[in-house]
């Protein structure tokens, strides 16, 4: 059996694989449970990241909000 990576997995759950490492993949998992939990433990990491909720520093908006009643003051980095 072919290895797979956890790129070639990932790859293989957002779909972004050739249809026929795709099929390669769907095919070793069917056979694998080892490969089936470690795709298990990738959705399962996948969905917790989906969950993280991200927000800003109070003080970056703090200085968007200056910066948008200072234009002049603005400088590019």
């Amino acid at each position: 059996m072919q290895k797979f990576t956890s790129d070639d997995l990932l790859l293989y759950l957002f779909n972004e694989c050739e249809p026929e490492q795709y099929q390669s993949i769907h095919q070793a998992i069917n056979e694998s449970a080892e490969l089936q939990m470690e795709i298990e433990m990738l959705k399962s990491g996948i969905q917790d990241f989906q969950e993280i909720e991200l927000a800003p520093h109070s003080k970056s908006i703090e200085k968007v909000m200056q910066a948008l009643h200072n234009p002049a003051e603005i400088t590019m980095l």
